[in-house]
């Protein structure tokens, strides 16, 4: 489990991130920041031979989202970029 160290805030009040502390196994004290939380205790999932490579678990709708993001914005200018240098290129080799 962390619990919250820090929510630092911008110049207009919103939360930048969350800070939160948490215990690994071996019983060292580690840190996590990131935009998920919120909550005074959350429960964080970290790799234990990497322990800075943690994330606040159940986190599942934002990591959907951001998927869907990715998927909806990032195919589409992949496959624009991808004809913008083969249609050119298809027209060379033509002769066209």
């Amino acid at each position: 489990m962390g619990e919250l160290v820090d929510s630092p805030v911008c110049s207009d009040g919103d939360v930048v991130e969350y800070v939160y502390a948490f215990t690994a196994v071996d019983s060292t004290v580690h840190r996590h920041e990131g935009m998920f939380g919120g909550e005074e205790s959350v429960e964080i999932t970290y790799d234990p031979s990497h322990p800075d490579r943690s994330r606040v678990h159940g986190n599942a709708g934002a990591s959907a989202l951001k998927t869907v993001l990715i998927v909806v914005l990032g195919l589409p200018l992949f496959l624009t970029g991808a004809a913008m240098a083969f249609v050119p290129l298809a027209k060379l080799v033509s002769g066209v």
